[in-house]
């Protein structure tokens, strides 16, 4: 009873060093030294298991360099099994860390989930739930935030690179494609190729504040399914499915089904279309076709008689209002540039007379008053034949003889003067 504690001991000393072994108080096996010396189980010098007395444990190691440390012999460069953790029932052997117990946030471990193989075969990194935090599979996959990981590394939240600045770099072997940030830009850069966006469905660019710059040494090119369907070149020139453009926009239709360019009204759906028809150049409004630019520059307009309904003839009283008209020379204040006088008439002369060939813009600038030369032709039409309806009556109703040769000298005139009136118009 080494200790009088009723404990049965067997001790061996030299005088200095003494070694116990026997059953303590407690009925519990107890093997040891009572002074400051290492411990040591021996089979061979590889296979032995050394307590030292600085509290470190060794296997195969008789100075141990960690609280555990296992050393053992093998070949070069070949890998060598110094632990194997194994539990034949329950295929989920783990290796637990703690801070001072088993408590909520106190663990973390390694599991190794051995039931099946390939990528039913895992090891994770657990926290104290033993819910998995990082998995890997036997076939070379790697998950974060998921247990079935579909690609070598997939993430199920958000991936940050907290340096700055942070590069993540992506390689083949032979090239890199960088994606950088330095605090402020974010470079998408490719070392030995060109610089890639793809998706299968749709590639957003949204700036949350400031401008999205697009910065190209050559052209920028926008395609869908591998066609180029908008793109500006080194030169400035922009094309609309014209690779080449020639102008600095360059719009190339594709079907005559389809107008080249439409204007909307922001607040209904009002529009202009412009569309290139084999030669000449048609203009719609809302979808039905108003006229067309010839080859030759003339306009012409469509005027049809299926186009039109509740047709009546002009009343008569116009020859009165045209030679009331003031066709007059002047410059527009807003152009300095010009060389010569603009001919013309006043919008507001003009509605005393012809108020339906005058109209009000108020869209931009109120009260201004724009006048529709193209229809004061058909006016002119009209005052010629009423002019040649008054001479034909007078001839009718009077001799030629008995008329005033003065009389036909007025009228004359009078004809001229219309002709030149309306030559003013054109």
């Amino acid at each position: 009873d080494f200790l009088n504690d009723g404990s049965s001991i067997l001790k061996i000393e030299d005088g200095i060093h003494s070694v116990i072994m026997g059953v303590d108080e407690n009925l519990q096996g107890i093997t040891g030294t009572t002074s400051p010396t290492s411990l040591t189980f021996q089979a061979s010098p590889q296979s032995s298991l050394h307590f030292h007395s600085n509290g470190k444990l060794g296997l195969g190691t008789m100075t141990p360099g960690a609280a555990f440390h296992v050393s053992r012999d093998g070949t070069a460069n070949d890998p060598i099994n110094l632990a194997i953790l194994n539990s034949s029932t329950s295929n989920k052997p783990a290796l637990l860390f703690s801070e001072g117990g088993l408590g909520a946030g106190k663990t973390m471990g390694i599991l190794y989930n051995g039931s099946g193989s390939g990528a039913s075969e895992k090891l994770q990194i657990i926290n104290d739930a033993a819910d998995p935090i990082v998995t890997w599979t036997n076939n070379e996959l790697m998950g974060i935030g998921t247990e079935n990981p579909r690609e070598e590394v997939d993430v199920n939240g958000n991936v940050a690179i907290s340096s700055v600045p942070g590069s993540l770099t992506i390689s083949n072997g032979t090239s890199n494609a960088n994606l950088t940030f330095d605090g402020t830009n974010l470079d998408l850069t490719s070392i030995t190729g060109s610089s890639k966006i793809k998706a299968d469905r749709r590639v957003i660019l949204q700036s949350l504040g400031g401008t999205v710059i697009l910065d190209a040494n050559d052209g920028i090119f926008f395609q869908v399914d591998g066609d180029t369907k908008l793109n500006c070149l080194q030169n400035g020139n922009w094309g609309l499915n014209q690779i080449n453009p020639q102008a600095r926009l360059h719009i190339k239709q594709n079907t005559s089904a389809l107008p080249a360019i439409r204007i909307e009204n922001d607040s209904d759906t009002d529009s202009w279309d412009w569309e290139v028809d084999i030669t000449v150049l048609t203009l719609s409004f809302n979808n039905t076709a108003k006229g067309f630019y010839n080859t030759n520059g003339t306009y012409t307009l469509f005027s049809d008689r299926r186009l039109k309904n509740e047709i009546t003839a002009m009343n008569d009283g116009v020859l009165a209002s045209v030679l009331k008209l003031k066709p007059c020379n002047y410059y527009f204040k807003n152009d300095i540039n010009s060389e010569h006088k603009t001919i013309g008439f006043i919008a507001q002369e003009m509605q005393e007379q012809f108020p339906k060939l005058v109209s009000e813009n108020d869209t931009e600038q109120s009260n201004i008053l724009g006048i529709k030369y193209s229809q004061i032709s058909v006016y002119a039409v009209k005052a010629i034949q009423e002019q040649y309806q008054e001479i034909k009556e007078l001839k009718e109703a009077t001799d030629l003889d008995q008329i005033n040769e003065s009389e036909i000298i007025k009228l004359d005139n009078e004809l001229a003067d219309i002709q030149k009136r309306i030559s003013g118009l054109k």
